[in-house]
């Protein structure tokens, strides 16, 4: 008896496979334009005061040579009560010595967030508006700067999105393992930055309706895991008598920083987000707040720093319109809408979140009147960015409207470019990593090729500010030679800005791109280095060789053809000692551009010297 026949299995034809598959493909293209929108730029953000000491904190937990108990300093006199951050930078430290490292693992950190995004919306509200929310994420210019220095909201923000993704996952289903994520997230954040506490009524509204029935085994893992991170931090409390938290709680650091109606700029910087105004980096944002009225003339009528152009103008405007409309939608959609399930993830769960978070953060920075910044908030980005998803999802059976918005979206990520590539150009490029590496490299190949130590005592003069600090954390941990700077060293350089003149006694200029390098010192001119420049008597003794036989030769060379600097000057005698430090006591360059513009970097030479508000608590 002949079997009966199977019937055939349906054959998966290509369009099916890349159906199943598209989630993965999206995913993979945002976390690839993610992480390249912030790698390309490592070696051109700025790395000052607070990067270098942070960097070298991790640093030496990596040797094994600290274990902070504590975290960051903030302006309250206090520090982060937990020691969270400086592991997470520590990390790659263990594979490479460069701060680059550090930097690239928090841009990997960073670039998870836009695929989080994705895929918290995409169930929900679909595959379109779930993209373009998400690559908004990835490439706009406020999500670029604020998630690759090595700073603690940055690392905070990656912690901010897998918290929000993960009580997405929980309020869809209760019984998901993404309670243990969400909870520890949560809980470990303020131990980071303590500003990150304004997420928290949000997110307890966002899962509120399915708290009873999580599983609190995982519940309670997460709440171990977050609040492991604190212990550290409770061992020093303990044998300091909680001094810490006493600082904290005292806000010492806030007299000078006060201002009225601060609770005012939560909304403005969350507007700013979301657009291509970029006024806060180019003005006095970093140092001392923002002036609204010179920001908003900044966008409309431009800088040296930052030329108005019409297109830069539209670009503003366009994604500024995008970002009113999406929230306008998301709020009418919230209150409009028809009863979604208990556990749908819907515009009315988003909108009122996110409104949660943003008076929260509202109360807490303008209860007291402190001056506000944008690290506060930073965290509500991937809260704001899913309106954009929203809006979509209600245009979805207008063709000209969704075609509007993707309009919108794609002259967003254009101009993005130019505004990121802006604020590297006319600030941040001056103090970044990649001018700070082709400064040490020129003093140390000079160094060889006069025959020195590459530890020589080095002047160091610079137009803008600066510091030495951020030099000498790289000198040390990233090359391991330390280079004395002092004023009255032999060997003298000036940095400062192409639009600047050149020094009258500048020679053999080096051209960084975002700044010039001159050498200022006299050949053959030998001054002794100073008895703190921490060298040992073996090196002074070569360098005190390797200098007479540097004079002997100029003096050999001078016979017959005098130095070109003295014949300019007309005073061989007069050795410059002092001339490349005239500049030292105007703080600002000479840049026309700096009526407006921040010289990036106002740290002192001490590499432990923070900002007084970067890790700033509410």
């Amino acid at each position: 008896m002949a079997s009966a026949a199977r019937p055939l299995a349906p054959r998966r034809g290509l369009r099916s496979t890349l159906r199943r598959l598209r989630p993965a493909l999206v995913s993979l293209v945002l976390f690839g334009a993610a992480f390249t929108a912030r790698a390309a730029v490592i070696q051109d953000v700025r790395f000052l005061g607070d990067e270098s000491s942070h960097y070298t904190t991790a640093h030496r937990i990596a040797d094994f040579e600290s274990f902070p108990l504590l975290g960051t300093p903030n302006s309250s006199g206090g520090r982060g009560p937990s020691p969270l951050f400086y592991w997470f930078v520590a990390l790659p430290q263990f594979l490479s010595n460069a701060p680059e490292a550090s930097m690239a693992f928090i841009a990997f950190l960073a670039a998870l967030c836009p695929v989080m995004l994705y895929d918290m919306l995409r169930r929900r509200f679909g595959e379109l508006g779930a993209f373009l929310a998400a690559a908004t994420f990835a490439i706009t210019p406020w999500p670029v700067l604020s998630s690759i220095r090595i700073w603690d909201p940055h690392v905070g923000v990656f912690l901010a999105t897998l918290a929000l993704w993960s009580a997405a996952r929980v309020r869809e289903d209760p019984r998901s393992k993404a309670v243990f994520s969400l909870v520890a997230a949560a809980v470990s954040l303020p131990g980071i930055h303590l500003g990150s506490i304004i997420l928290w009524p949000g997110l307890l509204w966002i899962i509120l309706p399915v708290l009873r029935e999580i599983r609190w085994g995982w519940f309670v893992g997460g709440l171990a895991l977050g609040g492991a991170t604190y212990i550290p931090g409770l061992v020093s409390e303990l044998d300091t008598d909680f001094e810490n938290i006493q600082e904290i709680l005292a806000m010492r650091g806030s007299e000078g920083l006060t201002i009225k109606a601060g609770w005012a700029y939560v909304p403005i910087y969350i507007l700013r987000f979301v657009t291509t105004d970029v006024s806060y980096f180019l003005l006095r944002g970093y140092y001392g707040g923002l002036d609204e009225a010179a920001a908003l003339r900044t966008v409309s009528a431009g800088i040296p720093a930052w030329p108005s152009h019409p297109a830069r103008l539209g670009a503003f405007l366009v994604s500024a319109t995008l970002a009113v409309v999406a929230f306008l939608t998301a709020g009418y959609r919230a209150i409009r809408q028809p009863r979604a399930p208990r556990r749908a993830i819907s515009a009315r769960v988003l909108f009122v979140s996110t409104m949660i978070t943003v008076v929260t953060a509202m109360y807490l920075l303008g209860s007291r009147g402190r001056q506000i910044y944008p690290h506060y908030v930073i965290y509500t980005i991937p809260m704001v960015l899913s309106f954009y998803a929203v809006l979509v999802n209600e245009l979805r059976g207008s063709k000209v409207g969704t075609a509007l918005v993707v309009g919108a979206c794609l002259v967003f990520w254009s101009a993005s470019v130019d505004a990121t590539t802006s604020v590297i150009d006319a600030i941040d490029g001056r103090c970044s990593l990649g001018t700070q590496r082709r400064v040490l490299e020129r003093m140390y190949r000079d160094a060889a090729r006069e025959g020195l130590e590459p530890g020589d005592p080095v002047r160091f003069d610079m137009t803008f500010r600066c510091g030495h600090g951020p030099y000498n954390a790289l000198a040390e941990h990233a090359y391991e030679e330390p280079i004395p700077f002092t004023p009255s060293a032999r060997r003298q350089y000036r940095l400062q800005l192409p639009s600047e003149p050149a020094p009258f006694n500048g020679r053999d200029p080096l051209d960084l791109g975002h700044a010039v390098l001159y050498r200022t010192d006299r050949p053959g001119v030998a001054t002794p280095p100073p008895p703190s420049a921490g060298i040992s008597p073996e090196q002074a003794a070569r360098m005190r060789e390797a200098r007479q036989r540097a004079a002997a030769a100029a003096r050999e060379a001078s016979a017959t053809d005098p130095p070109e600097d003295e014949a300019a000057d007309g005073d061989p005698q007069d050795d410059d000692a002092d001339d490349s430090d005239a500049h030292d006591s105007n703080p600002h360059d000479s840049d026309p551009q700096d009526d407006d513009a921040v010289d990036s970097g106002a740290h002192d030479s001490d590499p432990q010297d923070d900002d007084a508000h970067d890790s700033d608590a509410p």
